[in-house]
């Protein structure tokens, strides 16, 4: 266990959490939109992970042997979209796609379509502030089209996909606080619209966006909460990823982040344990509250390198969503090893997997709910 908190660090931690208090209040200040309670009989629960393309039949077998119901199936190994103008549709992506749904289907497992990457981002795997995507109407209009023609495939599809997300965590360029997040917002707007053109059913999922304060300071996935304009329609669902504190989390993933964080612990000016991470979702939570909004965790996860911590932050991460009835998928299903939860420990270079994990008994143990939710 971590030693005690000195006073200087307990002051830190106060006013820490003052701002994430702020945060949560600007969250109500903003709210707009009717509230929509009863959209969420037709959704959930969902207990699951996420995956790639790639993904055989095994692949989907092996997870519902797990007792996972639900996944959600990103396309950055094969965009949608090809990079270069005119941004053709990618019919092998669309092969793989019908390929999975079939398998999910005749396994009782839905789906959640996420195309991951588009034309005008840097990364395939999440967009940046400084993405040609926010500023190139003609980028914006490809992605608006895009959803049209999913929705026009694949709205007689019938229950096995569970919901549209569109577009993984979008950042959004500096002094988001400001105009900046409006793209955002419009674009998810637009999206929803040429949707519900051929799908009027179909739960579509919108993410907050993040960005940097007119002074410069990250906005992070979960305060970015305050940024959304809510969309009326009783069959949008909120899903921001829950990655909080990243110097846990993500320590040794990217530089700058050392290892040897430990949870529970401080880390980012806060000492963490299970009502620390309460507090840091209380703007999702009182987001929900407001709008009367359906929430769903899309991505969490831990380093494979966090060892036991990392286990103890996904169980205290699990209880708290289920309290809050929210869905969830765990990052990732036989993707990274970084993150895979059948790596472990010191084998997580070599990506080496077992089917009896410390972090696979626990999501099986999460999952076996699965087999009781109404």
């Amino acid at each position: 266990m971590p030693p005690a908190p000195s006073a200087r660090h307990a002051r830190r931690t106060a006013g820490a959490r003052g701002r994430r208090a702020a945060a949560a209040a600007l969250v109500v200040a903003l709210g707009l939109g009717a509230s929509h309670p009863a959209g969420a009989a037709g959704w959930g629960p969902y207990r699951g992970m996420t995956t790639h393309s790639a993904i055989a039949e095994a692949d989907v077998e092996a997870f519902r042997q797990l007792g996972g119901n639900l996944l959600r199936v990103g396309f950055a190994d094969a965009p949608m979209l090809a990079a270069q103008p005119p941004h053709a549709l990618n019919q092998e992506a669309f092969a793989r796609l019908d390929r999975i749904l079939a398998w999910c289907e005749r396994r009782g497992v839905r789906v959640v379509i996420d195309p991951h990457a588009f034309p005008g981002t840097r990364s395939p795997f999440t967009t940046t502030p400084t993405d040609a995507l926010w500023t190139d109407a003609a980028l914006q209009q490809r992605i608006v089209e895009l959803w049209a023609y999913i929705a026009e495939r694949y709205a007689q599809r019938g229950p096995v996909i569970a919901a549209y997300d569109l577009l993984n965590e979008p950042s959004v360029p500096a002094d988001a606080r400001a105009a900046a997040a409006e793209v955002w917002n419009t674009l998810q707007q637009r999206s929803v619209d040429a949707i519900r053109v051929h799908d009027p059913e179909r739960y579509v999922i919108v993410e907050p966006p993040t960005g940097f304060d007119a002074r410069g300071r990250w906005i992070d996935r979960i305060a970015g909460m305050a940024l959304l304009r809510p969309i009326d329609d009783p069959r949008v669902i909120y899903s921001p990823h829950m990655y909080l504190p990243k110097a846990f989390t993500h320590q040794g993933v990217f530089a700058g982040l050392p290892r040897g964080v430990r949870y529970p612990g401080p880390a980012e000016h806060l000492d963490w344990d299970r009502e620390t991470l309460r507090q840091a979702l209380e703007p999702v939570r009182r987001f929900a509250e407001r709008q009367g909004a359906i929430v769903y965790i899309g991505e969490f996860s831990a380093a494979c390198w966090t060892g036991d911590d990392g286990i103890r932050y996904l169980g205290d991460l699990i209880e708290l969503f289920e309290s809050f009835g929210w869905s969830w998928t765990y990052h990732a299903f036989r993707e990274s090893p970084i993150w895979d939860a059948e790596v472990s420990a010191p084998r997580c270079a070599e990506g080496a997997r077992s089917a009896d994990t410390e972090r696979l008994r626990l999501f099986k143990a999460a999952f076996a709910r699965n087999a009781t939710a109404p």
